[in-house]
C-alpha cells in the first residue's frame, strides 16, 4: 500500500511468499507463472532428504520426495555442477545429481548385522542384489568444495507425472554441468570436463579440458560441438534461441588466461565461429558466469559475430 498523509493511494496485490527454511537452488519458469525449488530437510533421525517442490505464485502444487525415488544420489547445488533449469514447454526440469550407486554388503555380513532399512531395501527392490566386498571401497572425487560429487548425471524430471529420466549417451570420460535445454527442447546442452586420469583440481582450474556437447533426447546421440582440445565455460542461449554463447581457452598452461568468446549456430550446420575477446586474467570463472547476464552486453556480442558471418 502507498499512502499520502492519512490516505491510501494506491493497494496493490502483494508478492509472492518464499518460504525461504532449506533451500538449495529454485529457478522461475519462462513465463514467470511457475517456480521450482530444491529443499533439503533433516528428520528427527538425522536422515537428509531432498524434495522438488512447483509453485504456482503462493500456493506449492507439487512436493515431489527425490530421495524416496532412489533414481539417482543428492542433486548438485554449486556453481560449477549444479543447475535447475526450466523446459521451454514448461512440462520438464532438468538437473544434475550424483549418479546412483549399486548396493553394496560386506563378505562377512551376517543376518543380525542386517537393519530394518536394509531388509525392507532387500524385499522392496529384489532384482538390485547387493555387491558382496564392495563396502569399503575408494571414489574418487572432485575435492576442493567438492567434497562426496564423484560422478555427475543429467536428470530430467517430468512435472505431470514425476517420473525421472537420468538421460544416457554421455561418454564415460566426461563429467556434465552447467546445462540447460536445447531450443524446441530437443536435446540437452552441457559442459562435459573430463575426468581422466583425475578429477581433483576444478573449482579455480578453468584450463581444465573441457567442451561443449549436445545430447538428443530422442535418439541419445551425443556430439561434441566445442574443439577437442580446449577448455569451455559459461555456455548461454541467446534470446531468439539460435545460436550459443560460451567462452573458451586453451587446456593446460595458466590459470585465467586469455579466452576467445565463441558461437555455435544450431540452424548453420552446426558450424563454429569465434571471436578473440581478451579479459583479464586475474577475473575468476564466477564473476564471468556473471558478467555474461547483461543483455545489453549480450546481444551487443551476438551483432558483433552475426557481423563477420558472410554467406
Amino acid at each position: 500500500m502507498f499512502y499520502d498523509d492519512d490516505s491510501i493511494v494506491y493497494a496493490g496485490p502483494s508478492g509472492n511468499c518464499t518460504e525461504l527454511q532449506g533451500e538449495l537452488l529454485s529457478k522461475e519458469s519462462p513465463s514467470g507463472f511457475l517456480k521450482a525449488v530444491l529443499r533439503e530437510h533433516i528428520n528427527k533421525k538425522g536422515e537428509e532428504k531432498q524434495f522438488l517442490e512447483i509453485w504456482n505464485k503462493n500456493s506449492k502444487e507439487k512436493s515431489i520426495n527425490l530421495t524416496a525415488l532412489d533414481k539417482h544420489g543428492k542433486v548438485y547445488e554449486d556453481d560449477q555442477f549444479g543447475c535447475l533449469v526450466w523446459s521451454h514447454s514448461e512440462t520438464h526440469i532438468l538437473y544434475i545429481a550424483e549418479k546412483k550407486r549399486p548396493k553394496t554388503e560386506s563378505f562377512f555380513q551376517t543376518k543380525s548385522q542386517i537393519t530394518e532399512e536394509d531388509e525392507y531395501s532387500i524385499k522392496s527392490d529384489k532384482q538390485e542384489k547387493p555387491v558382496k566386498g564392495d563396502d569399503f571401497v575408494y571414489w574418487e572425487d572432485w575435492g576442493e568444495t567438492f567434497t562426496q560429487k564423484t560422478t555427475p548425471v543429467l536428470c530430467v524430471l517430468d512435472i505431470e507425472s514425476n517420473n525421472i529420466s537420468v538421460l544416457e549417451g554421455i561418454p564415460d570420460h566426461i563429467s556434465p554441468g552447467q546445462a540447460f535445454w536445447a531450443p524446441n527442447d530437443t536435446g540437452i546442452l552441457f559442459v562435459g570436463w573430463d575426468h581422466e586420469p583425475q578429477r581433483l583440481g576444478l573449482v579455480y582450474c578453468t584450463n581444465r579440458k573441457s567442451g561443449l556437447y549436445y545430447v538428443d533426447l530422442t535418439g541419445g546421440n551425443c556430439v561434441q560441438l566445442s574443439s577437442q582440445a580446449n577448455s569451455v565455460w559459461s555456455p548461454r542461449l541467446s534470446p531468439d534461441k539460435c545460436r550459443i554463447v560460451y567462452f573458451e581457452g586453451d587446456a593446460g598452461g595458466p590459470h585465467h588466461q586469455c579466452c576467445k568468446l565463441c558461437m555455435v549456430s544450431f540452424y548453420l550446420e552446426n558450424r563454429l565461429y569465434q571471436i578473440k575477446y581478451f579479459l583479464n586474467k586475474n577475473i575468476h570463472s564466477q564473476k564471468l558466469f556473471i558478467w555474461v547476464k547483461s543483455v545489453s552486453q549480450f546481444i551487443y556480442l551476438l551483432k558483433l559475430l552475426a557481423s563477420n558471418y558472410t554467406e
